[in-house]
């Protein structure tokens, strides 16, 4: 079957009416995502961003050296009180060969949801960005890019097939064997690479009731440090919004694709900047923390990004480039090669003004995971807060939760205090820690997160003498609802609090590798300024781009 790609412009409407809008820097604007991403002109699209409060995203690397491929696996939450309003399914890809003087992509993906016996082939009728000759819009005729391929995103709504339904869904995605950079006799020009297929992943447009407003922009935006004009770099997104009085929190998720893995190379540097209004010292750097974290050649990003008091916009860029900066060499081993890779969605949701604090040691608490070492810890708990150890970005994690005494890796009473509800999480899931004595959970509560051989330990202050505030993110976790406590006497106890973030102290002596000592390569969330020095060189041999 084929997408009908509808254009309008109802979107302007909607983004006033709620006080937010997305600016796009450097580039005219182009009608299409060709070097840059976009709001989508899809009414369809403009209408679900209009009604919706939130995103999840899942995504999965479907690049393989066999043809055909193997099926990527990925899983999506609809949880209880959560309407879908738009599902949207990306790929992107790379392609040698050229027929009839335009590119040959691959514009169908099969699609088969947990259960089902065969796949459904769905497919859409042009890509929703490439790589083209003039980045202004003045001539969008797709050149080569990377291998000396050429490269584009696809979308497709996956709406009206009602594959997400409410609990966990289960999705196989394969196919896009048109999608190779392999060279043959049969390709007028040689390309190099062993596949390319980088993945897929369903962004997932969704209301829940919350007072919060979503944005989303999608295309295809390439970089690499070594090459000019629209490769060089990518058009930094902006979004506004109304400022508030207090400080709050917004979940910014993004799909990129071709950093890091068997084919692009391993130790390929990478920064994500988030400008957080025009305060310096607000901004947050995340380093080398694109890793496929999805599988090879796919990585899914959740941030939950600080919004301090009296800030209106923040402004996010991928860059190719390393941190803090030095010099780049593609030929020359002692040398960073910062990565090459294709940005492909990126969407924010932001709360409007209020924050509720807990005034009553409550029963249950509810998290959601979105990854993020120690570091990325955002809370107003001081020292009565520590955290230990590391799990991957992009994981799935089991927890596990216990009564502590006050300091982390120091456990009291048994897990038998507390239950868990969906100990099992995927990256952007919900867990909830429920009292199952007492009517109220344990002052200190230990929340252990295990992916695989790695461990990060949380020592969360739970009395509420101390600040517990919706939108605090404890290492890899944020604190998304509570329940009062049996003894609190009635409603939630918690007020809607103007008050200022306190940035915490750093734990002292505390490592970022797992409890169980396995060690891996450590993205870092840093919050200082940086500039960057680019020295070009002449390509490694056996060099990825």
């Amino acid at each position: 079957m084929t997408q009908q790609q509808r254009h309008g412009s109802q979107v302007f409407a909607a983004l006033v009416a709620l006080s937010f809008c997305i600016t796009l820097f450097s580039k005219p604007a182009n009608a299409d995502g060709n070097e840059r991403l976009q709001v989508p002109d899809d009414p369809d699209i403009q209408a679900a961003l209009a009604a919706g409060n939130k995103i999840r995203i899942a995504g999965t690397g479907l690049h393989s050296d066999t043809y055909p491929g193997s099926e990527g696996t990925i899983e999506i939450m609809l949880n209880q009180g959560e309407t879908v309003e738009r599902v949207l399914l990306y790929w992107q890809g790379f392609t040698c060969y050229e027929g009839n003087a335009t590119p040959e992509y691959d514009y169908s993906i099969n699609v088969r949801k947990e259960g089902q016996a065969v796949a459904t082939e769905y497919t859409t009728d042009r890509p929703i960005g490439e790589h083209v000759a003039d980045d202004s819009g003045a001539d969008v005729t797709p050149v080569r890019s990377f291998y000396n391929g050429y490269s584009a995103v696809m979308r497709y709504d996956l709406t009206d097939e009602n594959l997400i339904t409410q609990g966990n869904n289960v999705i196989h995605l394969s196919g896009l064997d048109d999608f190779r950079i392999r060279w043959n006799a049969d390709d007028p020009v040689k390309c190099y690479g062993d596949d390319g297929r980088n993945g897929a992943g369903i962004l997932l447009i969704y209301s829940d009731g919350s007072d919060s407003n979503v944005q989303l922009v999608d295309g295809h935006d390439a970089a690499w440090w070594q090459r000019g004009g629209s490769l060089g770099r990518t058009v930094p997104v902006r979004y506004d919004f109304t400022a508030s009085n207090n400080d709050r929190y917004a979940d910014l998720s993004m799909f990129i694709s071709s950093v890091e893995g068997s084919q692009s190379g391993s130790d390929r540097p990478s920064v994500i900047a988030i400008k957080v209004g025009d305060d310096p010292a607000d901004a947050i750097y995340d380093v080398d923390i694109l890793q496929s974290n999805k599988g090879l050649e796919w990585d899914d990003y959740i941030k939950s990004v600080r919004i301090p008091a009296g800030v209106s916009y923040i402004e996010v860029e991928i860059e190719s480039a390393t941190m803090p900066a030095g010099d780049y060499s593609s030929n020359d081993d002692a040398l960073p090669d910062p990565a090459s890779f294709v940005w492909i969605a990126s969407g924010l949701s932001t709360p409007q003004d209020s924050i509720e604090v807990c005034e009553c040691r409550p029963k249950a608490l509810t998290f959601r995971y979105v990854g993020g070492s120690c570091d990325a810890s955002q809370h107003h708990q001081d020292d009565k807060f520590s955290c230990d150890g590391m799990v991957p970005n992009g994981s799935n994690i089991e927890v596990m939760a216990f009564s502590s005494r006050g300091k982390s890796g120091k456990a009291g009473k048994s897990e038998t205090e507390m239950e868990i509800l969906n100990a099992s999480v995927n990256p952007g899931g919900y867990f909830t820690i429920n009292a199952t004595e007492k009517g109220r959970l344990p002052a200190q509560a230990e929340i252990k997160l295990v992916s695989g051989d790695y461990e990060q330990l949380l020592d969360i202050h739970v009395s509420c003498s101390v600040p517990l505030a919706l939108g605090d993110q404890f290492g890899a976790v944020v604190l998304d609802s509570f329940v009062a406590g049996d003894q609190c006497g009635g409603g939630n106890k918690c007020k809607k609090h103007d008050h200022k973030h306190k940035q915490p102290k750093k734990p002292k002596g505390k490592s970022e590798k797992g409890k169980k000592g396995k060690k891996g390569k450590k993205p870092h969330d840093h919050k200082h300024e940086h500039k960057h020095k680019h020295e070009h060189g002449p390509k490694k041999q056996g060099g990825k781009k």
